[in-house]
């Protein structure tokens, strides 16, 4: 999973920091359900496994 998160937060600017705050969180959310959906596909596919 790769996702390109922002790394130009401007701390002077608190409009400016608040808008790239928020495209980096949608970054990082992004990122974080991809892995999730990854490990629940492995863990999902390791039980059917051991049902079968």
């Amino acid at each position: 999973m790769e996702e390109d998160i922002p790394d130009d937060l401007n701390p002077h600017d608190l409009d400016e920091f608040m808008s790239s705050f928020d495209d980096y969180e949608q970054h990082v959310l992004k990122a974080r359900n991809g892995i999730c959906e990854e490990i629940t596909q492995a863990w999902l596919e390791e039980q059917a496994k051991k049902g079968a």
